[in-house]
C-alpha cells in the first residue's frame, strides 16, 4: 500500500493541474464569446462577409489582436509614442496580411543606380512585353536586360536642378519638408489583396517628380505596371528600382484614368497587357539609389522630391493608427512605399520623423500615412527606411521652369481635388444630442461639447428643462450601439450619480442623475462619455432612457458620435509618410 502512495498524490496533482487547465481555457472563450458583439460590429462597419462556418475561426483571430491592440496602448512605463486601433485587417493573422497585402522583393542582382540606354539590350521578349505579360523567370529577366550578377556600390545621388547646393547638407537643410502640403502628391489609394506596393510607391514617386517639373499633379497608372512590366511580378510582388527602369524602356506612364487599377479587387494581373497613351516626360531618364543607411543623404532627397523607400512592415503596422511609430519591425524588407517629408527637429514633442504615404488607404493610419521615428543612431528604428531608397530624374517637358512651380497644383483627371491637403485634414468626427421626447422632464436645451469628437477625449452631454411630475425614484437603461449592432447595455437607478465602464475596456460613461426625491421645476440630467484609442473608429448611438417609481417615462436622451481616428498629441496632422511591399529575398507589394 505504501508504493501505491506516491502514484496516488501525482494523479490528484495531474487533476488538479488538468482542472486548472480547464478553467483557463473556459475563461479564454468566455472572453472571446464576449467579443461577438463588438466582432458583429466591426463586420458591419468594414461591409465584411465572412462564412458561418469561418466565424468561430475569425472571432478567435479578431480577440488575438484584439488583446494585441488593447495591451500596447495599456502600456504607461513609458507611454507608447503612437497607438494601435482596430482596422479591417482585425480578422487576418499577420501571415495572411502579408501574402495578401505586402509585395517589396528585392532581387538576387541589383541594378545600377541608372542605366545609360546603349547598356540595355533590347530582348524579343522584353520589347514584346507590352502586348504578353511576359512572365520571366529571374535569369531569364538578368539575361534580357543584361544585368551584371555583382552588387553595385553606393552611389551619391547628382543634385536635380530645383535644389540649390548645400555645402554642409546635415546643418543646411530645411528642418522640415512636407510634399503633400506642398501639392506635389496625390491621393492616398488602396493596393487591395495584390502585392502591388512596389507600383504604388514608384509610381508615387514619378507623380512628385512630374509636379517638379511642370506644375501639374497627375495621377498614373498603376495597373498598367502590374500588367505590363515584365521585370517584376505583377501581383506576387516587385521592387522599385525595376520599375523605373521598365517605365523608361517603356517610354513613360499612362494615366490612371485611361489605364484604372483594378487588381486590388481580382488580386491578380490582367492576362492582357492593355494599350493606352503614354504621357509625355514621364520616363526616368535615369534613376538614383540612395546611400545605404545615411539618415542625411535620404533627408536631402527627401528635401529634393518624394522618394520610393523599401521598410520592414510588421504585425504592428497592420493596425498602427496615429502617433510616430518606432516599434518593432520585420527584419526583412518586404513592403514599398513613398517617403514624402519629414519633420520634428529638436526641442519638438514628438521627435524626429520621417513622413510616409502607403497604399492600404485613407482608412488606415493617420488618413493613409505613417509618421516613422527618425534616428541617425538607430538604422533599424525607421523600419529600415534608409536601406533601399531611390528616385526618378525626369526629363524636361514643356512649360518647366528650373525651380519648383510656384502656381497651384492641379490633378489632371477631371473630378479629382489635389495640393496642400490631400488626404490631410483634420481627423475629427462629429456629435449631436437630442432629448428623445415623451418624458415628464422636458429637456428644452440639450447641448453637447466638444462638437468635434476625437478618441481619448471627454465628451459631455448635459441636458436642462423642467421635470412636471414628483420623482421619488426609479431606473434607468444605458445602451451603446456601434454602427447598428448593440454593443452594451446597463441598468441603473435615476437618483444619484453613477461611473460605467463600457466592456473590453471600450470606454466609460458617468451619469448626472436627479437628486431625489426631486420636485417639479427646473432640473438637469447629465452624462460624460470617454471612447479610448482602443474604441474602433466609427458611429455610436448612446441613449439613457428612465422611468420614475410610477413606470412612467422619466428621461430620454440620446447622443450620436461619429468617432473617427485621432491624432497623436502634439504632431502636426499636416506631416506624415510612406507606402507598400514584401522581401524574403526580396518582393514589395
Amino acid at each position: 500500500m505504501r508504493v501505491l502512495f506516491p502514484f496516488f498524490w501525482a494523479f490528484l496533482a495531474t487533476c488538479a493541474a488538468l482542472n486548472d487547465t480547464i478553467v483557463d481555457v473556459q475563461e479564454e472563450r468566455d472572453d472571446i464569446l464576449s467579443l461577438r458583439p463588438l466582432f458583429r460590429a466591426w463586420m458591419k462597419h468594414h461591409n465584411i462577409s465572412i462564412p458561418p462556418s469561418k466565424i468561430a475561426h475569425r472571432l478567435r483571430i479578431f480577440a488575438a489582436n484584439h488583446a494585441f491592440i488593447l495591451s500596447h496602448n495599456a502600456q504607461q512605463h513609458p507611454r507608447p509614442s503612437y497607438t494601435l486601433g482596430h482596422n479591417r485587417f482585425s480578422h487576418l493573422t499577420f501571415d495572411e496580411f502579408r501574402a495578401m497585402h505586402l509585395g517589396f522583393t528585392r532581387p538576387t542582382t541589383a541594378f545600377p543606380p541608372s542605366f545609360e540606354e546603349d547598356e540595355t539590350p533590347q530582348n524579343d521578349a522584353l520589347a514584346t512585353s507590352r502586348s504578353l505579360r511576359g512572365h520571366l523567370s529571374t535569369t531569364d529577366k538578368n539575361h534580357a536586360i543584361g544585368m551584371n550578377t555583382e552588387r553595385f556600390p553606393p552611389y551619391t545621388f547628382p543634385r536635380p536642378a530645383w535644389l540649390p547646393h548645400i555645402e554642409n547638407p546635415s546643418s543646411s537643410l530645411p528642418p522640415s519638408i512636407d510634399w503633400v502640403e506642398k501639392g506635389a502628391v496625390t491621393p492616398v489609394k488602396d493596393q487591395g489583396q495584390c502585392g502591388s506596393c512596389y507600383s504604388f510607391s514608384a509610381v508615387g514617386a514619378v507623380e512628385g517628380a512630374y509636379y517638379l517639373q511642370t506644375g501639374v499633379l497627375s495621377e498614373f497608372s498603376m495597373q498598367e505596371i502590374v500588367d505590363c512590366d515584365g521585370l517584376d511580378g505583377g501581383c506576387q510582388g516587385g521592387e522599385m528600382q525595376q520599375t523605373f527602369k521598365w517605365m523608361q524602356m517603356n517610354g513613360g506612364l499612362c494615366l490612371l484614368s485611361d489605364y484604372p487599377y483594378v487588381s486590388g479587387t481580382t488580386a491578380e494581373e490582367q492576362a492582357v497587357c492593355l494599350p493606352c497613351p503614354v504621357v509625355p516626360g514621364t520616363a526616368p531618364e535615369k534613376w538614383i539609389t540612395v546611400r545605404r543607411n545615411s539618415m542625411t543623404e535620404l533627408q536631402e532627397a527627401v528635401a529634393a522630391q518624394p522618394v520610393s523607400v523599401a521598410v520592414g512592415a510588421s504585425r504592428a503596422w497592420m493596425f498602427y493608427e496615429a502617433g510616430v511609430f518606432d516599434g518593432k519591425c520585420e527584419q526583412e524588407l518586404n513592403h514599398g512605399v513613398l517617403c514624402v517629408g519629414y519633420g520634428g527637429g529638436e526641442g519638438s514633442e514628438e521627435g524626429q520623423y520621417w513622413k510616409v504615404k502607403n497604399s492600404w488607404g485613407p482608412e488606415w493610419g493617420m488618413e493613409g500615412y505613417i509618421l516613422l521615428k527618425r534616428d541617425d543612431f538607430d538604422k533599424q528604428a525607421a523600419c529600415g527606411i534608409m536601406e533601399d531608397a531611390s528616385y526618378p530624374i525626369l526629363p524636361s517637358v514643356p512649360g518647366m521652369t528650373g525651380n519648383e512651380p510656384a502656381r497651384p497644383p492641379v490633378i489632371s483627371q477631371a473630378g479629382r481635388s489635389s495640393g496642400s491637403t490631400a488626404g490631410l485634414n483634420p481627423l475629427q468626427g462629429s456629435a449631436t444630442a437630442r432629448d428623445c421626447g415623451g418624458s415628464t422632464a422636458i429637456f428644452s436645451n440639450v447641448r453637447i461639447s466638444p462638437d468635434a469628437v476625437e478618441k481619448n477625449e471627454l465628451v459631455t452631454v448635459m441636458a436642462e428643462g423642467t421635470l412636471t411630475k414628483p420623482t421619488l425614484s426609479g431606473r434607468y437603461t444605458l445602451s451603446v450601439v456601434y454602427e447598428g449592432a448593440q454593443l452594451y447595455s446597463h441598468a441603473g437607478d435615476v437618483c444619484g450619480n453613477e461611473t460605467v465602464a463600457l466592456p473590453l475596456n471600450a470606454g466609460t460613461v458617468h451619469v448626472f442623475g436627479f437628486a431625489c426625491p426631486a420636485n417639479p421645476g427646473p432640473v438637469s440630467y447629465g452624462l460624460d462619455v470617454i471612447l479610448p484609442s482602443i474604441a474602433p473608429s466609427g458611429e455610436y448611438l448612446i441613449s439613457i432612457k428612465g422611468h420614475d417609481q410610477d413606470n412612467a417615462q422619466l428621461v430620454c436622451i440620446e447622443a450620436d458620435l461619429k468617432l473617427k481616428r485621432r491624432h497623436a498629441q502634439g504632431v502636426n496632422n499636416s506631416k506624415m509618410l510612406c507606402e507598400h511591399g514584401t522581401f524574403p529575398g526580396k518582393t514589395v507589394t
